[in-house]
């Protein structure tokens, strides 16, 4: 199911009646206000048969882009039928009539150095890809035939069903899903919102005289016509070839009228409102969430309501309701939200809480209704709404590009929604305000339209889900509660002035054009480089800070990821308002120190670094505190056993290859004795050796980078003992050697991952990595997924790890071992030789054209350019390091990627790491002597320092 966001207008449902007019004159039909800063052009236009489009043309496009939106979700599903949506999204990607190869749509996508996907939604069902911009036509022509002749071919639906099995399978103990169907099983079953969306082998199977197939192909034949469309091209060809594209390959798609929105009875039934729902997760958290439906508000998106009353109740100003729920120790974080189907919408506040905040539900829920009454006596004016409304428009104006598959998904997706004419600023408007509308939404936030949903461990619950076996318990509230609450007030202050809104916004003029950064200071310890930025021409700077010094193993690096939460802990009040304002700061733990980054409008960001390099001492900090920060971390590590088979071994890999990373496990074993004075030594000793890189990119002038350089160096480094950048240190496997780990997971899929990683970190040696997992990717998804249909989860491809280049297979399979996912991979393996050696010279350019492609993607915003070198810095790379891996990837030849395959893959010649677990699945044969933990493989392989 797709994510809806209340910041963005993508897919709340349809507009209701009774859409405020807009009285300034009306523009003609078909126009769509752009951003000054975006130079594209756009079209609307709707074709014969009824599909609505939209086209963007870019002259400077390195990817083109479709998504077509199908207004239709899990919510359409038949009763008897649960989940036909989604696996019909399944079915549509294996073949069509005019393109009868199995997977040939995904294979001609990779090849030419794009991807693709879909995603189903409770009434939206969303399908899009990117690719080359001189394939862009053939590759409309292939997507298209998905919705004018898909072949729907009953031999594969069996395999299909079982890949709509393996993905409810792999999310099976996904907390998140299981809260979500006990919220489904705890509301109106008359309501279609309360079906289950995914389906199993249960609700997809034949049964006597009804064939899913058949129920197939009805819901594709009632609901996938034009009417029922949107569709979004982008690409670098001008309006009118777009606008031929359109009607040449979408033309033929079966005309129909839009389906009517069905009335659907209420999401609720009285007994199911003023509850408290208790349920009992599988990781070790408490969340308290505080649900209300509403009525759809997406044909109020120039008012925009419920993101008014959303940003009022989660700002982190001291005195309002996060900053006195935090201050308590009760809360660590709080948002605000909206989604919904075409009929109603939830307004949500979630609360993660702490192991005391568990303790105070009523009280936290007491905090929030007390808050909701001072918002409706004093908090809705158009000082506030003013704010929202001058921090849009600055957005809008200086809005930067976004890559084709972004702007084609949100095309498609608005076009559903809004007007043409809104299509791009939708999302920023704050145009119309509207006190009545506001307190109308408020009025239904109270104790009798409530949902409290309760997620403790050891829950005390009477009722079990039985799809996700999830223990739950539903109870009214009491009267005298609801009563309290609706009479609730408190001393909770509104948000002050925002001081951090951009009030004059300038560029700055071009003191000279230099395309690449430069070294502005060098010095021991210390590296600044610098761009005045010609491309983006923005009123934005982009910063990055690096502090990097030894670490002693697993305890101080557990504490340098304390610190970071800490830190960004005591930057809580200003990173909000900041990030309202368009000024965005993120700091990290790194393997070797910490990171910051800092982005956005430049006018105030000395304002909010400022406050950054006061919060680097944590003052302030309580033993209180700590033992709530260090108890939370410590429950984060530990609840990474139960995340996806897939992402364990994963996120494993990094600590299993990088000798200054650790295991969650060794980090919380080490952080849980950690005291609260070790930890004050920790952080007044940390500049006892360190080392600083920063970059700075944008709108600024040399006179500025000279003083924050200054001042980095007098608040970051004045006590330090300067030394050179500490190495990271990179497992190198032994030559012609296989290694294993084997890990201890429990869940009911097993999983392999396949790594072949190179010692070579050349531009020769990536670009052979790089063209061969591209190579790759297509045939062993086809193979392994969509023919074996070994599991839900097939990926092949090229990944970097540090500096060097590696190849991987990945497979998390309900059906089968380890032991027999390695005899498919290595089959693969053998076979696919026969494949290399077939492959002709015109067929490995397709191959090098596409990845070159992808290489050479440009940067969309300030953003983009700034990571990419900042990337480059921090693995030693030159800042034309794009140029030189195109170089490579050019003159490579098919007898070098024979070679290659021969050496690498067959014949381990720099050795192969195995990762595993079992699951729950039936030992089907003894996988090689393998190591259980990090010393055992220590003792095999050496490290190497970069």
């Amino acid at each position: 199911m797709l994510l809806r966001t209340s910041t963005l207008v993508l897919a709340l449902g349809l507009a209701l009646a009774g859409c405020q007019q807009v009285s300034a004159p009306q523009p003609a039909p078909g126009t769509i206000i752009t951003s000054p800063a975006d130079s594209l052009h756009y079209r609307y236009l709707a074709l014969d048969n009824g599909l609505k489009v939209v086209l963007a043309s870019d002259p400077d496009a390195d990817k083109a882009a479709a998504s077509l939106v199908v207004h239709v979700g899990h919510t359409a599903d038949p009763k008897d039928r649960q989940g036909l949506a989604h696996f019909l999204e399944h079915m549509l990607f294996i073949s069509t009539d005019k393109y009868p190869k199995v997977d040939e749509y995904r294979q001609f996508i990779e090849t030419h150095g794009g991807s693709s996907n879909a995603g189903t939604g409770q009434v939206d069902t969303t399908f899009f890809f990117n690719i080359a911009p001189d394939q862009f036509a053939p590759a409309l022509d292939r997507f298209a035939q998905f919705f004018i002749a898909p072949s729907l071919d009953p031999a594969y639906v069996d395999r299909e069903k079982h890949a709509v099995y393996s993905e409810f399978e792999l999310k099976k103990q996904d907390d998140g899903r299981r809260i979500n169907e006990v919220l489904k099983a705890t509301a109106n079953p008359a309501n279609p919102a309360s079906q289950f969306s995914v389906g199993d082998l249960e609700t997809l199977a034949d049964r006597p005289g009804d064939k899913v197939w058949a129920d197939l192909k009805a819901f594709h034949d009632k609901y996938y016509h034009a009417g029922n469309m949107t569709l979004a091209l982008v690409g670098k060809e001008d309006l009118d070839s777009l606008e031929a594209y359109a009607r040449q390959y979408f033309a033929a798609i079966p005309k129909g009228k839009a389906n009517p929105v069905q009335p659907t009875a209420a999401p609720y039934l009285p007994s199911q409102l003023g509850v408290r729902i208790d349920q009992a997760p599988l990781k070790d958290q408490r969340t308290l969430s505080l649900q209300f439906p509403v009525p759809n508000s997406q044909a109020h998106f120039l008012a925009k309501p419920l993101d008014y009353i959303a940003n009022m109740l989660s700002n982190a100003a001291p005195g309002a309701l996060y900053s006195e729920l935090k201050g308590k120790g009760w809360v660590d974080s709080l948002s605000a939200y909206h989604y919904g189907p075409d009929d109603y919408e939830l307004f949500n506040l979630d609360f993660n809480l702490t192991e005391a905040g568990a303790e105070h539900l009523d009280d936290i829920t007491q905090a929030t209704f007390a808050y909701i009454h001072k918002l409706q006596a004093q908090g809705v004016t158009e000082a506030y709404f003013d704010e929202l409304r001058k921090a849009g428009n600055l957005d809008f104006r200086f809005q930067e590009k976004a890559s084709a598959l972004s702007l084609a998904n949100y095309l498609a997706s608005n076009l559903q929604q809004v007007p043409p004419l809104h299509l791009m600023d939708a999302g920023f408007l704050y145009q119309d305000f509207e006190p009545e509308l506001i307190q109308g939404y408020l009025a239904r936030l109270t104790p009798d339209n409530l949902r409290q949903l309760v997620v403790l461990p050891g829950a005390n619950t009477d009722k079990v889900e039985p799809r996700y076996q999830a223990p739950y318990k539903v109870s009214a509230l009491s009267p005298e509660l609801k009563d309290k609450w609706a009479s609730a007030q408190a001393d909770l202050a509104l948000p002050p002035d925002n001081p951090y809104l951009a009030e004059d916004p300038r560029l700055k003029a071009l003191a000279e054009n230099h395309p690449l950064p430069k070294k502005v200071v060098e010095e021991q310890g210390l590296s600044i480089w610098a761009l005045q930025d010609p491309e983006f021409r923005v009123p934005k700077v982009e910063k990055r800070v690096s502090l990097t010094r030894p670490m002693a193993g697993a305890t101080e690096s557990a504490m340098n990821s304390l610190y970071a939460d800490l830190i960004n802990e005591a930057l809580e009040s200003e990173a909000y308002p900041a990030s309202q304002a368009g000024l965005y700061f993120g700091l990290s733990a790194t393997s070797l120190g910490l990171s910051y980054s800092l982005s956005g409008y430049d006018e105030k960001q000395p304002l909010l670094e400022d406050k950054i390099w006061t919060a680097l001492h944590l003052p302030g900090l309580t033993q209180a505190k700590f033992n709530q920060y260090r108890d939370a971390l410590v429950r984060n590590w530990r609840n990474l056993h139960q995340e996806w088979p897939v992402n364990q071994v994963m996120a494993r890999l990094g600590s299993t290859l990088v000798r200054e990373s650790y295991d969650a496990d060794s980090k919380a074993d080490a952080l849980e004795k950690v005291s609260f004075r070790q930890f004050q030594g920790f952080v007044a000793h940390y500049p006892d050796q360190l080392n600083l890189r920063a970059m700075a990119i944008g709108n600024l002038t040399d006179a500025e980078v000279a003083s924050w350089g200054k001042s980095l160096e007098n608040l970051l480094l004045r006590e330090a003992k300067r030394i050179d950048k500490p190495l990271m240190h990179l497992a190198q496997l032994p030559a012609g050697k296989e290694l294993g780990l084997k890990l201890d997971i429990d869940h009911h899929d097993a999983v392999l991952a396949m790594i072949y990683k190179g010692h070579q970190q050349d531009a020769t040696s990536q670009a052979r990595y790089a063209l061969m997992g591209q190579i790759l990717s297509a045939p062993f998804f086809g193979k392994l997924r969509t023919e074996q249909q070994l599991g839900y989860v097939v990926q092949a491809g090229y990944s970097s790890l540090g500096r060097s280049p590696a190849l991987f297979l990945l497979v998390q399979s309900p059906v089968a071992d380890p032991f027999a996912l390695r005899q498919h991979m290595d089959s693969f393996s053998k076979d696919f030789t026969a494949t290399l050696a077939a492959m002709t010279p015109a067929q490995l350019d397709e191959q090098k054209a596409g990845l070159i492609n992808s290489i050479n993607q440009a940067d969309k915003q300030l953003g983009d350019k700034t990571d990419r070198y900042w990337s480059y810095l921090g693995n030693g790379r030159p800042f034309d390091w794009r140029q030189q891996l195109v170089a490579a990837v050019q003159v490579l030849t098919l007898a070098d990627l024979q070679e290659f395959y021969q050496q690498q893959v067959l014949d381990d010649k720099d050795g192969r790491l195995l990762l595993w677990s079992q699951g729950q699945q039936a030992k089907s044969g003894d996988m090689p002597k393998a190591c259980t933990n990090q010393a055992c493989l220590d003792k095999l392989w050496q490290y190497k320092g970069e």
